[in-house]
């Protein structure tokens, strides 16, 4: 999902106001109304003055504001105590939603799920609240259904392979930016990275299956992938001007289909295009992947390194330069904050070659941005979604800076 300009602004300054009442221990009374129950029923945009006008008591308490999340959500948050505005405003609430029309156009009650929370107490919930409403990416929703089937079989994979290799896979082609954050405290586009939707095609295909729970039958179909992808993109009238970034298997750098690709790109285009390599796949052929490395970076490809695990990079870091990297993505996650501190002081000095991944709320680019990174990529990392939302987000992360331990903003 891509946030408009008005809900990334709102949902990165709603979660700055909550981590300043947490560093300031500050009172605050926020209430949740979320409003996609009565969109899904048909409500037209005129019930949504309605029920704004219903909130105005609200934003006349003392210091009230009032944000726009994704999802149809409005959140109220005020300073002092207003027992008896408050009251009121859930009554005519109440009042209006029993009067909406259900999707016959029959009245009846709507049923939304109205929250009053209390900051600094109840800051995770409400956080939580806010990240929930960001929702998933479709291919995330997809991919997690799969994980719940059992795994391909030959049979199920010859049947895929056979499909793939007639289908045109333009509509599975997916593009994610990867964005630098600017001193101007802008968004801008570096480049993006194409790939195939593997949840999408299993989903048309073979959606009684999960393509990624045998790991050889997964690694046959990646490479099938990677072979149908460079020639999609190969293809003249998908031939589009880098720079861009390809997910690929380390064999197919070798394969028929990766030096037709190469012959008809200029010598200038190559310097733009980055290849990213996975570090399960170098592990398993590390032989294969120094053939590989040294045959494309002769071509004039820029190399990344996509999925080391956080557990890998203490011993990973300090040799990083000799594998000839040009870039390295790391995945958000618990176990990054978790890492040691000498480990995050070298991923500091190295910062400027990283891309954080999984850029998809407020905490991971926090995290990111205290580290002295610049370059995101994840559903809050739009360029479309620039300058309000970071310019707020900056601005909280020095407010705040003195009240975190061990906090760095570069």
């Amino acid at each position: 999902m891509t946030l408009s300009l008005r809900e990334a602004h709102d949902a990165a300054a709603l979660g700055a106001l909550v981590r300043a009442c947490i560093a300031a221990d500050t009172g605050r009374h926020a209430l949740l109304v979320p409003l996609a129950p009565l969109w899904r029923k048909g409500v037209k945009p005129h019930h949504a003055r309605l029920i704004q006008a219903a909130l105005e008591p609200l934003l006349v308490a003392d210091r009230a504001q009032s944000f726009h999340l994704p999802d149809h959500t409005v959140v109220i948050v005020w300073r002092e105590s207003v027992p008896g505005r408050l009251d009121a405003v859930l009554q005519a609430l109440r009042a209006l939603l029993v009067d909406l029309p259900g999707p016959d156009g029959q009245k009846e009650a709507a049923t939304v799920p109205i929250t009053l929370l209390h900051l600094p107490e109840e800051a995770d919930a409400l956080l939580r609240a806010v990240e929930a409403t960001l929702g998933a990416p479709a291919d995330a929703a997809q991919a997690e259904r799969l994980h719940l089937l059992p795994p391909l079989d030959l049979p199920t994979l010859a049947a895929m392979e056979q499909a793939l290799g007639r289908a045109d896979l333009a509509g599975f082609l997916r593009r994610r930016p990867v964005c630098a954050v600017s001193k101007a405290a802008t968004l801008q586009l570096r480049r993006e990275r194409r790939f195939l939707s593997l949840p999408a095609i299993a989903e048309a295909l073979t959606p009684e299956r999960d393509p990624e729970a045998d790991p050889w039958l997964f690694q046959r179909l990646s490479r099938t992938l990677d072979r149908r992808l460079l020639v999609l993109l190969g293809a003249p009238e998908m031939r589009e001007r880098p720079p861009f970034a390809l997910t690929l298997q380390v064999a197919s750098l070798s394969s028929a289909e990766f030096l037709r690709f190469d012959a008809a790109l200029s010598v200038a285009a190559r310097g733009e295009i980055w290849l990213e390599l996975r570090a399960a796949d170098i592990l398993a052929d590390p032989a294969g992947f120094l053939f590989a490395r040294d045959f494309v970076r002769l071509r004039g490809y820029r190399l990344a390194l996509r999925g080391l695990p956080a557990v890998l990079l203490p011993a990973f870091l300090p040799t990083a330069a000799s594998l000839g990297f040009d870039a390295l993505h790391l995945r958000y996650g618990a176990e990054l904050e978790n890492l040691p501190p000498d480990c995050l002081a070298r991923l500091r000095e190295m910062a400027a070659s990283v891309v954080l991944t999984r850029t998809d709320h407020a905490g991971a680019l926090d995290w990111g941005l205290s580290q002295g990174i610049t370059h995101f990529e994840g559903t809050l990392i739009e360029p479309d979604s620039q300058p309000s939302a970071i310019v707020l987000l900056r601005r909280e992360l020095r407010a705040t800076a003195q009240n975190e331990q061990g906090f760095m903003l570069h």
